[in-house]
């Protein structure tokens, strides 16, 4: 099939901080450093004089998480943070002392329920727990890398996950970076699992 060509270009967003806050600057499409590791609690509570990226619109869902520290996992509240990542409209991404990623998510990060695939980043622990109404799950997976990636890698995997009778979010994919990266073996996977759902 016909492949509309795609950017994967990296932007810089410049952005304020407050004063007294353990954040580096510059920031970067790949987030906000923090000066030192810090538990989960302290770097949901950072406090930002200017927002960078899609992190701007989603005070409300770092203030879910903050409301859910109580109730998750001892071994996931101890945890060592280096850096926020990123975030989407349902997720959060933190980078842990070891260098994989700490994902936070609201309901089922898989679309439809549909099950982890050789072609999403690998995922070395995932979980779920519920409050109130809602779903919640957290995974541990491995870092990618988002630099230069090649449009025949892109291609391959665009119609790998077609073949396997997925669809992809192509206005999402087109819209930002960091939707596919290159595994620390130089495979190009899917990071963001909510840009490919089962067809219906």
């Amino acid at each position: 099939m016909q492949i509309s060509p795609i950017s994967f270009n990296n932007s810089v967003c410049p952005a304020k901080f407050h004063k007294n806050n353990p954040i580096k600057n510059p920031v970067t499409f790949k987030g906000y450093k923090f000066e030192k590791p810090l538990t989960l609690i302290e770097a949901l509570n950072i406090k930002i004089d200017g927002y960078v990226a899609d992190f701007s619109t989603h005070s409300g869902l770092i203030n879910q998480f903050k409301e859910l520290i109580k109730y998750m996992p001892k071994k996931l509240k101890e945890q060592r943070l280096t850096e926020i990542l990123g975030s989407g409209a349902r997720s959060i991404a933190l980078e842990r002392t070891d260098g994989e990623v700490l994902k936070l998510s609201v309901n089922n990060p898989f679309k439809n329920g549909r099950p982890i695939e050789d072609f999403d980043v690998p995922i070395l622990e995932m979980k779920r727990f519920h409050f109130g109404q809602h779903e919640y799950y957290y995974s541990i997976q491995e870092k990618c890398s988002f630099n230069n990636i090649k449009g025949d890698d892109a291609e391959v995997l665009i119609n790998k996950i077609l073949d396997k009778g997925y669809d992809i979010d192509f206005e999402e994919l087109r819209g930002r970076s960091g939707q596919f990266g290159y595994t620390r073996a130089g495979k190009l996977c899917v990071v963001d699992s909510e840009i490919v759902r089962k067809r219906f």
